[in-house]
């Protein structure tokens, strides 16, 4: 009796891990996780655009000159030093290209500026 009931729980568990697509060559749940991770990353930093691309045109219609750094926007135009941090906790650079172009860059999951995972947007 007891070996009938493993069988019928060894065929039950491969039948959801056939639906669920577990034995699947295309992408299986971890990937879909890790993928779904760096999304939400870069939904995180598309929304933290908005919000210091406001400040940094507040900032300049205010004095006729675009920040330096994004220190420069505490506290008048970004409440904490928190809203200037990327989804991994470090501090976002401006870099301005010419008087008209800035971007806005996180350093990324490693942490490290002008590596292959940093994020760049411009923002002006």
């Amino acid at each position: 009796m007891r070996g009938i009931f493993l069988v019928i729980l060894l065929v039950f568990l491969v039948i959801i891990a056939i639906q669920t697509g577990f034995f699947s060559k295309k992408e299986n749940l971890p990937q879909k996780m890790l993928n779904a991770g760096q999304k939400i990353d870069k939904l995180i930093f598309d929304s933290d655009i908005k919000q210091i691309t406001i400040a940094i045109n507040t900032f300049y219609f205010d004095s006729g000159k675009y920040p330096g750094s994004l220190d420069e926007l505490i506290p008048l135009y970004l409440r904490t030093e928190a809203e200037c941090l990327d989804a991994w906790g470090q501090k976002y650079k401006i870099q301005m290209e010419d008087e008209m172009e800035i971007f806005l860059i996180s350093a990324g999951k490693d942490k490290i500026f002008e590596t292959s995972d940093d994020l760049k947007r411009r923002i002006q």
